[in-house]
């Protein structure tokens, strides 16, 4: 009388890993060039205009006014083109300043009150067996659910000036 044993896990890593090569091949003979393609052209539509930005940003502001930011790349060493006065006006603007500060204030209370307000709902929701916590549940995943356009819409409409 023999005993069956289980099969080992190396050959159950390898069969999986099998599977896997075939399942990859399989999506890359069948469209994986038009992924390709189509991140490619995601990455270049978001990328262009943020290099046009970068480049703008060292450039004197008649120059960016007049001519496009293409236009400083057929001459990169046309010291008299690029400045950091920009950079130093921005810095030493005090309206700047006070604008980040508000936005570190504002990313710091916004992630503290989530995460206390995140643990809460979750305690109460998981540990407790109160009335309702099923619709509790549901209701955190609510923003989730809400497409962001109806909340953009929504906080426009309220603030809008009557």
């Amino acid at each position: 009388m023999s005993i069956a044993l289980p099969a080992r896990r190396t050959d159950r890593r390898a069969a999986r890993s099998k599977v896997r090569a075939a399942q990859a091949e399989a999506a890359g003979g069948r469209g994986g060039w038009f992924v390709r393609l189509a991140v490619l052209a995601v990455v270049a539509i978001w990328l262009i205009p943020t290099l046009g930005v970068l480049v703008s940003s060292f450039r004197r502001a008649e120059l960016v006014q007049s001519t496009g930011w293409w236009e400083s790349l057929a001459h990169p060493f046309r010291w008299a083109d690029w400045t950091l006065e920009n950079y130093r006006t921005v810095l030493t603007d005090s309206a700047w300043w006070d604008a980040v500060w508000n936005s570190v204030v504002f990313a710091a209370l916004t992630t503290i009150g989530s995460v206390l307000l995140g643990t809460v709902l979750a305690v109460l929701v998981v540990r407790t067996n109160m009335p309702g916590r099923r619709l509790l549940g549901g209701a955190v995943l609510l923003p989730v659910m809400v497409p962001g356009l109806a909340l953009i819409l929504g906080w426009a409409s309220m603030y809008a000036p009557s």
